[in-house]
């Protein structure tokens, strides 16, 4: 059985909403084959997965659906007890647990609910074709608009790439994060 893409807000389940979330570090482009893995081990995980349309052939202009990880590199694992610590952080392909001052960086399960409705719902960033483009410097503390860190104070580190995305500090921990500038706004 395939699993729909994008992700749907049913993927939090109930019983899953009153537990702690961790946001987990893991290999690049392996996030639902990891998460397979842990669910494999009792975990309660989400990988979020969106839809992107892939050429059959580079001659062919017909493309086909596939999923691709809507948050590369990245996946939510539910922390149900001290028991679960050592099945997410010893699985394979898993990094790290994203933390600040030593303690992990718990995210609400109604924020992941909020992330992937917006994800089925294909919503496009906060702003629109016609907004003003920020232009960020260094140094500059700005809000996320949108996404999954909505809400989120961060600071600016330094531009990157021609489609301004920005480098910033999350959690105060010296994580650095890559986000698109359509996706900040003024604090």
């Amino acid at each position: 059985m395939t699993k729909p893409f994008p992700t749907p807000p049913e993927a939090m389940r109930d019983e899953w909403l009153g537990l702690p979330w961790v946001v987990a570090e893991v290999h690049n482009m392996r996030e639902a084959r990891i998460a397979e893995a842990l669910e494999a081990d009792g975990l309660p995980v989400i990988a979020p997965m969106d839809r992107i349309d892939v050429r059959v052939c580079r001659h062919s202009k017909r493309t086909e659906p596939r999923a691709h990880p809507a948050l590369p590199g990245y996946l939510f694992a539910a922390i149900r007890g001290e028991g679960d610590w050592p099945v997410l952080l010893g699985a394979g392909g898993v990094y790290r647990v994203l933390t600040s001052d030593g303690r992990p960086c718990l995210v609400r399960p109604g924020a992941i609910v909020r992330y992937l409705e917006r994800l089925a719902r294909r919503e496009p960033p906060v702003g629109g074709p016609d907004a003003p483009l920020l232009d960020p410097e260094p140094g500059q503390v700005l809000r996320v608009a949108s996404g999954l860190l909505e809400g989120f104070m961060v600071e600016v580190t330094h531009k990157r790439g021609p489609q301004h995305d920005v480098l910033v500090e999350l959690c105060g921990n010296g994580r650095k994060v890559r986000i698109s500038v359509d996706r900040l706004a003024a604090a």
